[in-house]
């Protein structure tokens, strides 16, 4: 039995270890919460210039830039944005698997496609995948977003195509919704497509100072450079907000009730008080559980994430056995409850998970 000594040895620890996470968990949220704003401020400026380069091209001939021509569909670029690290749950996997659907699908017809990819996880999953053709690999660019490190890419992507290397430019990336969603999306950087003008629209006419050929050199590369420095941003936020497990411990105990739980309908308010139990809403429904001497954990993942099927008890399996495996590398012999109701009902309205039961609507 361990003395005095070490008790408490092992409480200093626990409490270093306490102030580590937390120092940890405020990074991630800063880092977060940075990641967001650059992305919101990226957005109008790229939209807009897409209207502007929209109203300006719907005047011109394909033939007017190099840019704008549609040429046999030979070969075609990828660029793909994924991480360069992982733990970050169905982030790169979503991705990655979304690419190479693309390419094995073929809905554009080309007859090979060459991949640019951003981050190692992209590389990592794709260079063993059959006919997946990587021409480039760009690492450790992504933990710091510059206009300029996308200014780079753009004029690699543009001088590809106006050399006809490539015949199509594709840029597949994670587009950041919000801190529990993200969302793949692929969209066509070459030829430059403009946004579709309404039938009977006004279409106002410009001056080209100091020419047509001069104004169009400039903001048709520069809405390119535009549109993948957007992407590196929207990747980026997406990355920081993948997955997370959060453990808690509960001291002293405290009873959490489902957000639409009445508190006084369904626990002892005084009796809660006078043993000195707390009583705290939880953002999530269910009913209401003690906490005594335990760790809580919580994972938070957006709504369409491969690692879950999307029902909340198929859901809940998949955690459980990631535990199970976990605590079987330590040795422990974890075994999986039943799934049984209390009294051995298969009534879902009595099962034993908290969180099966939907909470009463909030009075």
């Amino acid at each position: 039995m361990p003395n005095l000594k070490d008790i408490k040895k092992r409480i200093g620890s626990v409490k270093n270890t306490q102030q580590i996470t937390k120092a940890m968990k405020m990074v991630s949220a800063a880092k977060l919460r940075r990641a967001q704003e650059a992305v919101t401020a990226a957005r109008p400026y790229a939209d807009k210039m897409l209207d502007v380069l929209s109203s300006l091209v719907a005047r011109e001939d394909t033939d007017a830039h190099s840019l704008l021509q549609h040429r046999e569909k030979r070969r075609a670029l990828v660029v793909l944005m994924t991480a360069d690290r992982g733990l970050c749950g169905g982030f790169n996997g979503n991705v990655s698997k979304a690419a190479e659907r693309f390419i094995r699908k073929n809905a554009e017809g080309f007859e090979a496609y060459d991949l640019m990819i951003i981050g190692r996880n992209g590389r990592d999953y794709l260079k063993s995948r059959h006919g997946m053709n990587i021409a480039k690999v760009y690492e450790n660019i992504t933990g710091h977003i510059s206009y300029c490190t996308a200014s780079l890419l753009g004029q690699e992507v543009v001088s590809g195509y106006a050399e006809e290397k490539y015949d199509a430019v594709f840029l597949i990336y994670n587009a950041f919704r919000s801190a529990i969603s993200q969302e793949v999306t692929v969209d066509k950087l070459l030829p430059i497509v403009p946004k579709t003008i309404p039938e009977g629209a006004h279409l106002a006419e410009y001056l080209y100072e100091p020419s047509r050929t001069e104004v169009l050199s400039q903001i048709l590369p520069k809405h390119v450079e535009v549109q993948i420095f957007r992407g590196l941003l929207e990747s980026v936020a997406s990355g920081r907000s993948a997955p997370v497990l959060r453990l808690y411990r509960w001291s002293p105990p405290t009873v959490t009730l489902g957000y639409g739980q009445r508190g006084a309908d369904v626990v002892n308010l005084a009796a809660c008080r006078r043993f000195g139990y707390q009583v705290v809403r939880r953002m999530t429904g269910g009913r209401a559980v003690l906490h005594d001497r335990e760790v809580t954990y919580a994972v938070i993942a957006p709504e369409r994430n491969e690692l879950f099927p999307g029902e909340i008890l198929s859901n809940y399996r998949v955690i459980a056995g990631a535990l199970q495996d976990l605590m079987a590398t330590y040795g422990i012999d974890a075994t999986l409850a039943s799934g049984q109701s209390r009294g051995g009902r298969q009534d879902g309205a009595q099962h034993s998970a908290c969180f099966t039961a939907a909470s009463s609507s909030r009075a």
